[in-house]
């Protein structure tokens, strides 16, 4: 049960690495960008679907802190393993740095970004078990606009990330099991901005398992002072 609860809270903690649409930003001036995602992935265990809501301000056009809320549910394949589903609720900090040179061919942000998410189940409710689950990370993403008009823009980007995290079992009694492990995130896609609004498809690669993501959101210009 630990096995299946492990990739999921692996899956639900890549909620600060998804997507990055402060790159949008192309002066200096401060914004406030409002963005959601839907992210599913299903194997032979069962199948997993998450959605997330984003909330980022941006100081100058290059430094960004963001905040990240999700809710998701695992279903079990096998109707037989009820006790296998789960639902889950969780938050992620973030910030990042944007280093946007015409001297340079190609534009960076540099990130990092903190979450916490805790398992439900009928199953953990009756056993008094909670499961928790924390992460830290940090990556670099390199991205750089192909189309560039009035009105729209498409900046297709790949990025590479940092995870480490601990997975945690607690009963009421206080006794605790927890996992801690590393892993490595790799990401492309294309963002695709007309007007204010912008989506990104885009597919994390983590051990070997794919995951198809679409973000889409709104840019808001703060008026200067």
């Amino acid at each position: 049960m630990f096995q299946v609860k492990n990739k999921f809270i692996i899956f639900s903690l890549l909620i600060t690495t998804i997507a990055l649409p402060s790159m949008f930003v192309n002066d200096s001036t401060d914004h406030v960008i409002i963005s959601g995602s839907h992210e599913s992935e299903s194997d032979p265990s069962g199948t997993t679907s998450e959605f997330r809501i984003k909330g980022e301000y941006v100081f100058y056009g290059n430094f960004s802190l963001g905040v990240s809320f999700l809710g998701g549910s695992y279903e079990a394949e096998n109707s037989f393993e009820d006790d296998q589903d789960y639902d889950v609720t969780g938050y992620g900090l973030n910030m990042s740095y944007h280093i946007k040179d015409s001297l340079y061919p190609v534009d960076y942000s540099l990130s990092a970004g903190y979450s916490g998410i805790e398992l439900n189940s009928d199953f953990l409710d009756a056993a008094n078990i909670q499961a928790t689950g924390t992460s830290i990370n940090y990556g670099l993403e390199i991205y750089k606009s192909i189309i560039k008009r009035d009105s729209f823009e498409l900046i297709p980007f790949v990025g590479l990330f940092g995870l480490e995290y601990k997975a945690e079992e607690k009963d009421g009694d206080g006794n605790s099991v927890e996992s801690n492990d590393e892993s490595t995130i790799f990401k492309f896609g294309l963002g695709i901005k007309a007007g204010n609004a912008f989506i990104v498809p885009a597919i994390s690669q983590n051990d070997g398992d794919s995951n198809f993501n679409i973000t889409f959101g709104m840019l808001l210009p703060q008026p200067k002072n």
